[in-house]
């Protein structure tokens, strides 16, 4: 009984543990097959800041996983891919910022 409780609780707090990253994603498209992501370094799309990047491909829908990055800024290109072809850039950037020590701690008597 107690191996079945404890397999239970298990598949329960499971999904928690693999959702516990953060993750780059994208509302459903139509006539979307997968995604292609660029690392860039600077804020823009521009054709020249896609050259000779090979993407991180991720099938539809768009769900990248984060996890990983270092701290600090960080800039993708991502665009969207069929069999005609693929749309135009659209830049993401975001910021992964530690939190800070504590501060002011002390006793209380509250």
């Amino acid at each position: 009984m107690k191996a079945k409780i404890i397999l239970v609780l298990a598949f329960v707090l499971f999904p928690c543990l693999v959702l516990a990253s953060p993750f780059l994603v994208c509302d459903a498209q139509t006539n979307v097959d997968s995604y292609a992501i660029f690392t860039v370094s600077g804020t823009t799309c521009t054709a020249s800041d896609l050259s000779g990047k090979t993407p991180v491909s991720t099938p539809y829908p768009l769900h990248y996983d984060l996890d990983g990055l270092p701290s600090g800024a960080f800039h993708y290109c991502i665009k969207a891919v069929n069999v005609w072809g693929q749309s135009n850039a659209v830049p993401f950037g975001s910021t992964k910022v530690l939190p800070g020590e504590p501060a002011n701690t002390r006793l209380s008597n509250q």
